[in-house]
């Protein structure tokens, strides 16, 4: 799915940003993108001291979940291709040069690159334009980023839920930034992880 975020997932989000940032001030440029966006205030020190909680609390939602998850996921065998499903996707059989080299890979795209986009479009630019108002715009915006993840459906109940709460943060305190930060967190977590074992 790296492939797929890097090559058609991301690049669609970001050119819908850059195509608003266009409309908004005729220039395509990242440097327009503040124009378009909500929740701009910068990181305090509250916030950055908030970030060490939030991640113990994701960590366990995620490890609470996991068992859901797979069993989920193991409903769907035959349905889905069985490399994509959440209990197939340990990598074995390549070399350590191939793992870390496609672990760093996918640590750039889809553990810093593809969540920041997806803040800065889904958090940034989409929450506050959705047809709801208000508190009511925060489960829709973490319903459609839940369901953007099509090819989990198995984890779409623990997503919402983690989306839930870092929305109604960066709504709370209006701080897109907290998002990229958590986000980037999350995604990066588990492929540091995983990368350190390949490595060690």
């Amino acid at each position: 799915m790296t492939v797929g975020e890097a090559l058609v997932l991301t690049p669609i989000e970001l050119g819908l940003l850059l195509r608003a940032a266009h409309r908004a001030t005729g220039r395509w440029s990242l440097r327009a993108l503040p124009s378009v966006l909500a929740y701009r205030r910068p990181l305090t020190r509250r916030m950055i001291l908030l970030v060490p909680v939030l991640l113990v609390v994701a960590l366990a939602i995620y490890a609470a979940y996991t068992p859901v998850g797979h069993a989920l996921g193991g409903a769907l065998t035959g349905i889905y291709p069985h490399w994509l499903l959440a209990a197939n996707t340990t990598p074995a059989g390549f070399s350590t040069v191939v793992l870390a080299s496609t672990l760093l890979a996918t640590l750039a795209i889809d553990g810093v690159i593809n969540p920041t986009v997806e803040e800065l479009y889904f958090r940034g630019y989409l929450l506050p334009r959705l047809p709801v108002a208000g508190w009511r715009a925060i489960p829709a915006s973490a319903a459609l980023f839940a369901l953007q993840h099509y090819w989990q459906p198995w984890n779409w109940l623990m997503i919402f839920g983690l989306e839930l709460i870092l929305t109604t943060l960066v709504v709370r305190l209006r701080c897109v930034r907290l998002g990229i930060v958590m986000h980037t967190l999350g995604n990066s977590f588990g492929l540091l992880l995983t990368l350190a074992g390949v490595l060690s």
